[in-house]
């Protein structure tokens, strides 16, 4: 079986600590590179986001959506991370889903340890609202 290679090319803008982690940026700034022959990263990004939305009619109002990623140190250790997204990522994209986003935290040891603890990762829950109410 091939192994997933990454290349900067399919990365988004580098910081001076690793090519293509980005850190902070809102989902909106990324997705708007789409039109403009966007990377397999973003490609990925908008392909999950339609997925999701596809469910989101079945998710009856009150209903949960737990979305999680990993955090610094376990994006770079998978090949087939290829976009980094960070709490407030998850959070922004929840609610351009139109669900309403608790605050993201981080799973299972404090925010600093995920530069370092592969199994660090951001977690939001998400709630689908009454569209009633």
């Amino acid at each position: 079986m091939a192994q997933a290679t990454r290349s900067t090319r399919d990365l988004t803008p580098a910081t001076p600590s690793r090519p293509g982690l980005q850190i902070g940026r809102p989902w909106s700034a990324r997705l708007g590179r789409v039109a403009t022959g966007a990377p397999d990263g973003f490609r990925l990004a908008l392909r999950f986001r339609a997925v999701l939305s596809m469910y989101l009619p079945f998710l009856r109002p009150g209903g949960k959506v737990f979305l999680v990623c990993p955090q610094e140190r376990g994006y770079a250790s998978d090949p087939t991370h290829v976009t980094f997204t960070s709490g407030r990522d998850l959070m922004a994209l929840a609610t351009d889903l139109g669900l309403e986003s608790r605050p993201w935290r981080s799973f299972p040891l404090p925010r600093a340890t995920g530069r370092w603890f592969t199994y660090n990762e951001f977690n939001v829950l998400a709630v689908k609202q009454d569209p009633a109410a």
